[in-house]
Formats: structure tokens, C-alpha cells, sequence
């Protein structure tokens, strides 16, 4: 009878075994330490979200809003009637503040319209804030009622969903010349418009 070739295939075998459970073990803590890097990453990530600018919760106050409107009365002046960034270029400028704010602030802003009664032209392009009153970089923050006085029978048209084809077609284009703001400049404005929103 021959024992000593069994033992060694018996104690080849358990050599075997062992090794491919420690492969196993090995591979196994390896996968862990993949998956807990790779969840800690996007802890990380997931937490520079939400201390991102666009997710602050306080919004700036009226006077920071206005003190923007002053800014831009004083740069591009009045026709005697109106501002002068509400007589065409309402549009970009309205298009400018709610991708600065909403890209700051959880509570977002819409656009919304002025319009005819029977929906047929569009007077005039401004916002409406997170607390339902409204606003527009010539006049300032206003509630709904000041909104409307401003041109004689209209109505506010409100827009929760962004579209910007019916932007484009109720101001005419976005980048079309202004004849009674033509000094009208969207860096500026943009710049401006960030400046204050940061508080630079």
C-alpha cells in the first residue's frame, strides 16, 4: 500500500485551497477598499454640491436688488418715460438674472411676462422672486399690482417652466440692436449682475 504519494496530493490539495482562499479573502477586502474610496468620493463631491453657491439658502434683499437697478439706470440713463433696459433689451436681461440667481440660491426665480389682455404682444420681460413679487433691472422689486400700472390694461403672464423659444419670440431675439438702448452690452450686465448677487 502506498501512503506517502496520497499524503502529499492530501497536503497539495489543502496548500491549494488555502491559497485560493486567501486569493478570495484578498480580493474580496480589495473590492471593499474600491467601494469605500469610491463612495467616499462622492460623499465628498456630493457635499461640495450642496455648499455650492446655487444652493444657499438666504436670498439678498431688497436693497442689494435695487442698489443693481440704480447701477444699471446709471448706466444706461431714461427715455423720459421708462428705463432704458426696459425698452428692449428686458429680454438678455431678465435671460442674465435668472441663470446668475438660480445658479446661487435654492429658491429660484421665473420669468414672466407682461402682457395685452388678449395675450397678443408682450410689453415688457421681468422676474418673479421666490416670494411672488417681481422685479426687473430699471424699476427695481415690485409687487404684482406697481407691475401691471406700469402699462395700462395688461396682465402678468407667469412662467414656471423656462422655455426660451417663446423668450426669443415674445422679445423679437436676444441679440438683435436696440435703437433706445444702444449702448446695451451683455458682459456688462452680466457683470454687474454677479457682483451684486455675490456681494463683490
Amino acid at each position: 500500500m502506498k501512503v506517502g504519494p496520497d499524503r502529499d496530493v492530501d497536503h497539495n490539495s489543502v496548500l491549494l485551497s488555502a491559497r485560493l482562499w486567501w486569493v478570495g479573502l484578498l480580493s474580496l477586502l480589495t473590492g471593499m477598499v474600491i467601494g469605500i474610496a469610491g463612495y467616499t468620493t462622492w460623499f465628498v463631491q456630493k457635499s461640495e454640491s450642496h455648499n455650492s453657491p446655487k444652493l444657499r439658502l438666504q436670498v439678498p434683499p431688497d436693497d442689494v436688488l435695487n442698489n443693481l437697478a440704480k447701477a444699471l439706470n446709471g448706466l444706461y440713463g431714461s427715455d423720459g418715460t421708462y428705463p432704458r433696459l426696459n425698452c428692449g433689451p428686458c429680454g438678455p436681461f431678465a435671460l442674465e438674472f435668472q441663470q446668475a440667481w438660480n445658479h446661487r440660491f435654492m429658491d429660484r426665480v421665473h420669468l414672466s411676462y407682461i402682457m395685452t389682455a388678449d395675450h397678443t404682444h408682450c410689453y415688457h420681460v421681468l422676474l418673479k422672486l421666490p416670494d411672488g413679487r417681481y422685479y426687473d433691472g430699471g424699476n427695481g422689486v415690485m409687487h404684482a399690482s406697481q407691475a401691471v400700472s406700469l402699462y395700462p390694461n395688461s396682465v402678468i403672464d407667469d412662467r414656471s417652466e423656462f422655455d426660451l423659444q417663446l423668450l426669443h419670440h415674445r422679445t423679437g431675439g436676444l441679440n438683435r440692436p436696440y435703437p433706445l438702448c444702444p449702448n446695451y452690452d451683455h458682459d456688462t450686465v452680466r457683470t454687474l449682475i454677479i457682483r451684486h448677487l455675490d456681494g463683490t
